[in-house]
């Protein structure tokens, strides 16, 4: 197993390098282990990585919020200071089966929480110190015939099969997501964890321009909880249903393509009190946006 770390810097760098992957002989040893990493790493990071990546929130976005003492915080966001991702990739060669790979992500989000607090009616602005890290696991098979290079879902026979979920807190969280249910269409699917594994051709399908409903239960009625969708670069926060339940609504794009939400949970102290530390949890939801429904199995 090797582990490797890369900056965003590195992470382009590393796509150029990793061009001369797909010229290889495909006469080369299935045991060229360095080889066959490097052929991952490009499915991994191909793409804008919508199926791969762990970065499921949007950082920039202001939000307003209900007045709460200590402070009265009527807008915040995060500024992402710095993303440190690793990626352990681990392979399989047992005799007379296929190869596989499993994989690993973690990526360690430091930055600033920015608070916007109405003080009497004059406006200052107060920062805290952010920590979040994310993980999530993928699985690849290789195939036996020789791949098509042209096919981007495939290098030096590597593909990916089935991928978790994303899963991100602070350091010492006391925030919990027991559940997300996911209700659009003819799905109706609960989520209770992040990390299974789920095959790839089996994640969530919602048809285009559906309503889906979101119902998350933190059991804490106190909790703040948005609803990200990074590729729309939106923000919105849920409705509070006064039970530790929060429910929110959102329309599919009309376009067709893999996609995340990100359930975002904070603490009433993160938000609403200058003397209270950060704490978070975010799970990070794929589905994708085609014609017809189902659910994942």
């Amino acid at each position: 197993m090797r582990r490797l770390r890369t900056s965003h810097l590195a992470l382009l760098v590393g796509m150029v390098a990793l061009q001369g992957c797909f010229d290889s002989s495909p006469n080369s040893a299935s045991s060229d282990v360095a080889v066959d990493e490097e052929a991952i790493q490009a499915v991994i990071f191909e793409d804008e990585g919508e199926l791969t990546s762990t970065d499921v929130r949007f950082f920039e976005d202001d939000t307003d919020g209900p007045a709460a003492a200590p402070i009265n915080t009527v807008r915040w966001r995060r500024q992402l200071l710095d993303l440190d991702r690793s990626v352990s990739i681990e392979i399989h060669e047992p005799a007379g089966e296929i190869p596989t790979a499993d994989v690993a992500i973690r990526a360690d989000a430091t930055g600033l929480l920015h608070l916007l607090v109405n003080d009497n009616d004059v406006l200052r602005r107060l920062t805290k110190d952010f920590a979040d890290t994310g993980v999530r696991s993928l699985f690849f098979e290789k195939s036996r015939v020789a791949a098509n290079m042209d096919d981007r879902w495939f290098h030096r026979g590597w593909k990916l099969v089935a991928m978790s979920g994303v899963a991100i807190e602070s350091p010492g969280t006391s925030r919990v997501i027991h559940a997300a249910r996911v209700q659009a269409g003819d799905v109706d699917r609960t989520f209770d964890n992040m990390t299974d594994l789920v095959r790839v051709d089996n994640i969530m399908t919602i048809a285009p321009s559906t309503m889906v409903t979101v119902t998350v239960d933190t059991g804490d009625a106190t909790d703040h909880v948005f609803l990200h969708r990074r590729h729309l670069r939106s923000r919105m926060e849920f409705v509070n249903n006064g039970d530790g339940t929060f429910t929110a609504t959102f329309e599919t794009d009309p376009r067709m393509g893999p996609r995340h939400f990100a359930i975002d949970v904070l603490s009433d102290g993160t938000l609403y009190d200058d003397a209270m530390p950060y704490d978070n949890v975010v799970w990070g939801i794929p589905y994708r946006v085609a014609a017809g429904t189902g659910a994942a199995g």
